[in-house]
């Protein structure tokens, strides 16, 4: 599976992925648009794949109730330990691909 590309040319299909995580979360400090503002900085912690998004977002919405902060800040986000699946030292080895401990199909 190929990353969502983004770019100043190309971030349409990355900004409605992160607009429905967006109109989805419900936490008491967020505002519609909190996340879109974090688009650039989501990417490049997870270089466009879902997994890590999806990932990182809920990790980020946890912290955020179990804290009392209710919404997700760029600083959480920088200080979290989320590896896009390219950047894994197994793979960049030559070895099976995986995302925090666990196996993803090597593409084809």
């Amino acid at each position: 599976m190929n990353p969502i590309p983004y770019s100043p040319e190309e971030y349409g299909t990355w900004h409605e992925v992160i607009k429905s995580f967006d109109q989805n979360l419900r936490l008491h400090h967020h505002s519609p648009g909190d996340l879109l503002d974090l688009a650039a900085h989501l990417h490049e912690r997870t270089g466009g794949y879902m997994k890590p998004l999806s990932y990182l977002v809920c990790q980020a919405a946890q912290e955020a109730i179990e804290t009392g902060i209710e919404t997700i800040t760029k600083e959480y986000v920088a200080s979290r330990s989320v590896r896009p699946i390219f950047e894994h030292p197994d793979h960049a080895a030559g070895a099976a691909r995986s995302f925090n401990g666990l196996a993803l199909p090597t593409p084809e």
